[in-house]
């Protein structure tokens, strides 16, 4: 079997999470080929999260090389099989909302839907956002371990009750620590990005990545979402989701970067 990378630089529209800088993302595609057979798959490390960069995942097999590769294995074999591992369903989605400041919240459009805000230390600002939401509207909101755990508090502290019913779950609020356990218990919390393994006493959610990570859990309190990555991670991630097609996932982020030229092969339908 033969490997070949070809490493990419995504222009980013607007920042995708409280602790990104640069206006690129950097990753690499790898293409496997075996007699003939070929199949892809995209490494996309996030190393302001905690990644290893683009280099040390290759030069070390780290876990998204890992990943990329049982991906790419298997989008040869089923080529080689000649078999589709697509179902053609739509995968229901969540509307990703990167820059909140900017963003109406109460748009018709979001009205008996789920809207996904990637949040900042700015908790005041979205907390009043937040407080003067359509109350058809239901919130995930994502601070990717941005704020400490006396920001935390006192955001929720501004929170009105009509808000905190409104919020499904509050994405990685803080670096993981016992102070979740008293949080999940008051407005549910979801893991993502944390350097220990899912607890549930912790997070009432767990966020899955399936092009980063295998779909082996209990996907009772799942969520299904893409890793803001090339739109090639993003088709073995909506291919797999297609199991689960009716639950809220996050797939709709193609538009945070300037279009290659793959999405004209994506199908979309509102959210």
């Amino acid at each position: 079997m033969q490997l070949a990378y070809s490493p990419y630089s995504l222009q980013k529209k607007s920042k995708l999470n409280a602790k990104d800088v640069g206006s690129e993302q950097k990753g690499a595609l790898i293409k496997v080929t075996d007699e003939g057979a070929w199949g892809v798959a995209d490494i996309c490390p996030k190393p302001e999260l905690g990644d290893l960069s683009l280099e040390q995942q290759i030069i070390s097999k780290d876990v998204l090389f890992l990943r990329a590769m049982e991906l790419a294995i298997e989008d040869m074999l089923a080529r080689k099989n000649q078999k589709s591992l697509l179902q053609n369903k739509f995968v229901k989605n969540n509307y990703l909302i990167t820059d909140y400041s900017s963003e109406e919240l109460n748009k018709v459009d979001y009205f008996n839907n789920t809207i996904k805000i990637k949040a900042d230390a700015d908790t005041m600002s979205l907390a009043l956002k937040l407080n003067n939401l359509h109350e058809d509207i239901r919130v995930r909101l994502d601070f990717n371990s941005s704020l400490n755990a006396q920001q935390f508090e006192l955001f929720l502290s501004f929170l009105s009750e009509k808000a905190i019913t409104a919020i499904e779950y509050i994405e990685d609020p803080t670096p993981i620590n016992e102070q979740w356990k008293i949080w999940n218990s008051k407005v549910a919390l979801a893991f993502d990005f944390q350097p220990t393994k899912y607890n549930s006493e912790f997070a009432h959610y767990h966020i899955i990545k399936p092009s980063r990570e295998r779909l082996s859990h209990d996907l009772q309190n799942v969520v299904l979402t893409s890793a803001m990555d090339h739109p090639v991670g993003v088709a073995h991630g909506l291919r797999l989701a297609q199991s689960y097609a009716n639950k809220d996932s996050g797939f709709l982020t193609l538009n945070v970067f300037e279009d290659i030229g793959f999405n004209q092969y994506f199908e979309q339908k509102n959210n």
